[in-house]
């Protein structure tokens, strides 16, 4: 579902039923609230990863307005973005090598 989100709206919406609510936001592409059954509401951004749809939970509400979490939703896009940029650039084993330790075997090393 999208909406436009605002504050008031963020305030009032509940899930309908026994399944949770997903509401994208209208004003910026892949930015949207979770609305489980218990009333719980969870920002969450969705980018595309090498194809994949990789989703971020941001934070929940009211911890975190709605201001902050669009603010940090347009972070992740960017840094998505660019991350497609850098991938496009990374072209020989030499290049690619160090990115590849660095996004992905020092996160994991035990």
């Amino acid at each position: 579902m999208k909406n436009k989100l605002t504050s008031r709206y963020i305030e009032t919406v509940t899930a309908p039923g026994p399944k949770r609510l997903e509401v994208y936001d209208q004003t910026l592409t892949g930015f949207g609230v979770h609305i489980s059954t218990s009333g719980r509401k969870t920002w969450f951004c969705s980018t595309r990863d090498n194809g994949r749809i990789r989703r971020v939970t941001i934070g929940t509400y009211p911890a975190i307005g709605l201001s902050d979490a669009r603010e940090r939703a347009k972070i992740i896009i960017h840094d998505a973005q660019l991350d497609i940029v850098d991938r496009v650039e990374a072209q020989t084993l030499g290049e690619v090598a160090p990115l590849f330790i660095e996004r992905y075997a020092k996160p994991r090393n035990r």
